[in-house]
């Protein structure tokens, strides 16, 4: 899939999902700030990200020690004849997150673990295990461009597989001892800031192809503001852009990351039911898919879960989850 198909897949997201999208964000923006849309600005939506009202449900979680009993239920061992090695970090520094480093594919996979005590923290921390269990099961056999070269979309579409645990139901009952409303709530507000940051996520990728285009992309302020507030509706200060921009075209990893991860929740879904991931018979499904390192691409992979192809539709399915 070229840049301009990622592109038309984020603005169809944004388009089928926009009634939605407004209808709970301004609910969560009245309830959680007092605020209506007419006055949110970019900032707001960092403050609703943070989700700190939810920092007392996770401080006492030991959330990587219940993803570790799952993945064993699984069959599918973190640490994994010692290919992981998790060094735990007490004392974090400010903006420090939980990471994975293939350091060697698959023999030598770090993975930092900071403390987890907010909802960020925690999808940190489940992103970093499934992308340093993408490259532990590896096939050592493998070419070095196989294991370690291919479309980086696909392992980060298995570590947003796991991050997406925290918008699970069940998952989420156990992890943090929400019940009854106030999970419903998290649910609601979990889902909310994960269709910003998709509808965010496709209008940057808009936004840099067309300052990839531009003679002048240093004056590309408004165009920025335009772009991020018309799919967000959040303001945003039109030189914000040049803070924000990072490696370029990333976000369209992300985008398409997203996509095959959605399929592929689906597939675990219909093969080993909601709770796919304490399933025993499970386990050898993702093993399998781990093993093939990047060997193949993010369209090649979607194409084997009933010759799918990659796109937004599985994407749109499970945004909607929360709110049903």
């Amino acid at each position: 899939m070229n840049l301009l198909g990622v592109m038309r897949e984020g603005r169809r997201l944004i388009d089928e999902t926009d009634d939605l999208y407004r209808e709970v964000m301004r609910d969560e923006l009245r309830r959680r700030i007092g605020i209506g849309p007419e006055e949110a600005e970019s900032h707001d939506a960092g403050w609703l990200k943070r989700m700190p009202w939810l920092d007392g449900a996770w401080k006492d979680s030991d959330v990587l020690g219940i993803l570790r009993s799952d993945l064993r239920d699984m069959g599918l061992p973190l640490e994994y004849g010692g290919h992981v090695i998790v060094e735990q970090e007490p004392f974090p520094g400010p903006g420090m997150t939980t990471c994975s480093t293939p350091v060697t594919v698959p023999g030598r996979i770090l993975l930092l673990v900071t403390p987890t005590i907010t909802q960020p923290g925690c999808v940190s921390l489940l992103t970093a295990v499934g992308h340093a269990l993408h490259f532990a099961y590896t096939d050592s056999r493998l070419s070095f461009e196989d294991r370690a070269l291919g479309d980086l979309a696909v392992a980060r579409a298995h570590g947003l597989l796991f991050a997406g645990l925290s918008r699970e139901d069940g998952w989420v009952r156990r992890a943090s001892g929400l019940q009854g409303q106030p999970l419903a709530e998290y649910r609601r507000a979990a889902g909310a800031v994960d269709l910003f940051a998709l509808r965010e996520a496709a209008a940057r990728l808009e936004f840099e192809i067309e300052m990839s285009d531009s003679a002048s992309p240093g004056d590309m302020g408004a165009r920025w503001a335009e772009l991020l507030g018309g799919a967000t509706g959040f303001r945003f200060d039109p030189r914000s852009f040049l803070e924000r921009l990072g490696q370029r075209f990333g976000v369209a990893r992300y985008l398409r990351g997203r996509m095959l991860e959605a399929q592929l929740r689906r597939e675990l879904r219909e093969r080993f039911d909601d709770d796919w991931y304490r399933n025993p018979r499970s386990g050898p499904f993702l093993g399998d898919r781990f093993s093939n390192g990047l060997r193949f691409s993010a369209p090649e992979v979607a194409s084997s879960y009933d010759n799918a192809r990659l796109g937004v539709e599985a994407l749109i399915a499970s945004v909607r989850e929360p709110f049903e």
